[in-house]
């Protein structure tokens, strides 16, 4: 490995189909998705993927004209006792991640303190759907991160989408 500061990204959802979430590291249009990604600056491949239970309950809520208008995964913001997400883990650059969050909140740029984020425990670094970063623990030496929304309201949940 280089210099540079490694994370985990632990995706779940439509992130954790490969090839899709490729398409965040390398740029290119998703299957079955209505616009295309630009890619992080670094587009190289993770270093390491495996399989990975986030702590965190899994939801659909909202809906997403991405998403064929139903409902978009999230997962809650505190680990619940018998509650898991399954997810795929990737190890990326720090920069990697911020890129994909970045992509996954319409362009909105934005930088992460590894530990602050670490001492906190989650942070809302956007004010968007998935503006808000989760640190799930340590693998491997390396901090595991997520994403999700930090709703200040109730949402309404929604059935997923049947083609994801």
């Amino acid at each position: 490995m280089d210099n540079a500061t490694y994370v985990w990204y632990a995706s779940y959802g439509s992130n954790m189909n490969r090839e899709r979430f490729l398409c965040y590291i390398r740029g290119g249009q998703p299957e079955g998705a209505e616009i295309e990604e630009v890619g992080c600056s670094d587009p190289a491949h993770p270093i390491k993927e495996t399989a990975h239970r986030l702590p965190f309950p899994l939801y659909f809520a909202q809906n997403s004209t991405r998403w064929q208008k139903k409902g978009v995964a999230f997962i809650g913001l505190t680990p619940l006792a018998g509650a898991y997400t399954y997810s795929r883990k990737y190890l990326i650059t720090k920069e990697q991640f911020e890129d994909v969050v970045k992509q996954e909140n319409n362009g909105l740029a934005f930088s992460i303190d590894i530990d602050d984020l670490k001492q906190r425990g989650r942070k809302a670094v956007l004010p968007s759907w998935y503006g808000t970063v989760l640190y799930a623990g340590e693998e491997e030496g390396f901090p595991i991160f997520t994403f999700t929304a930090k709703w200040k309201k109730e949402v309404p949940f929604h059935a997923p989408p049947l083609n994801t």
